[in-house]
């Protein structure tokens, strides 16, 4: 092999060489950048996944919050309600014993069977008209009671309902 032989040869080595590390850092390039991308679309889709769950544990969270206030609201009403009601038996209960001890005087100072029968007769009577009027009464009072105690739950559930009973797309 002669000088120019083995110069030639040597530069379409060092020609080859250069195509070969050229192909070999595209490739590297290549491979690093294409790496490079997945491991970012991957980190989004983390970040994302993460951020997905946060909001649906926080959404959790906060329904569950909210059905407690509205427990605690409907608890508060029923509390007040039986309340009430307590009270008006309570005052019932005083009034009635107040009627029967005068009943129970207005007979005593009877004279006469017919006297004591027409007296009787007076008190039934009132004792009647007065147990209506109470049992009307206790009535509307439980009846408010109800409608106070439920009122938080119907909003609750009317609430629950236009969120999460939507239809699908």
């Amino acid at each position: 092999m002669d000088a120019k032989t083995a110069k030639d040869a040597t530069a379409a080595a060092e020609t080859a060489m250069d195509a070969g590390r050229k192909v070999f850092e595209n490739a590297v390039k290549s491979g690093t950048e294409t790496a490079s991308k997945f491991f970012d679309q991957a980190n989004s889709f983390g970040a994302n996944n993460a951020q997905k769950t946060a909001e649906i544990y926080e959404q959790a969270a906060e329904f569950g919050r909210e059905n407690a206030e509205t427990i605690n609201a409907m608890s508060s009403a029923l509390t007040s309600g039986f309340e009430t009601l307590s009270k008006r038996l309570i005052k019932t209960f005083k009034e009635t014993s107040k009627s029967n001890l005068a009943a129970f005087e207005k007979l005593s100072s009877a004279k006469t069977p017919q006297e004591f029968a027409s007296i009787q007769m007076e008190n039934v009577s009132d004792s009647i008209e007065r147990s209506v009027s109470e049992v009307i009464e206790l009535n509307q009072l439980a009846i408010e009671t109800a409608a106070k105690t439920a009122a938080p739950v119907k909003a609750r559930v009317e609430t629950v309902m236009a969120t999460y009973a939507k239809p699908a797309a």
